[in-house]
């Protein structure tokens, strides 16, 4: 996930500057740990890698190593 940092964050400033913004926000502060809904958006993806470590971690699930 730090590989592809830059292109979700892009992805996401995109999202934040769109009508679906409040949704985006909503969305993430419900589903991830310590996100709310006034997060920056580097506190969002923070927050979505402790909820990734926490799935690998509670649910024993392989890394996922992308397409090669």
């Amino acid at each position: 996930m730090q590989k592809a940092k830059q292109d979700i964050m892009h992805w996401w400033q995109y999202l934040d500057a769109s009508t679906v913004c409040q949704q985006f926000r909503d969305e993430a502060a419900v589903a991830l740990p310590l996100a709310t809904p006034t997060s920056s958006l580097d506190g969002i993806f923070n927050s979505a890698l402790l909820q990734r470590q926490r799935l690998k971690a509670n649910q024993q699930l392989a890394e996922w190593m992308g397409v090669h």
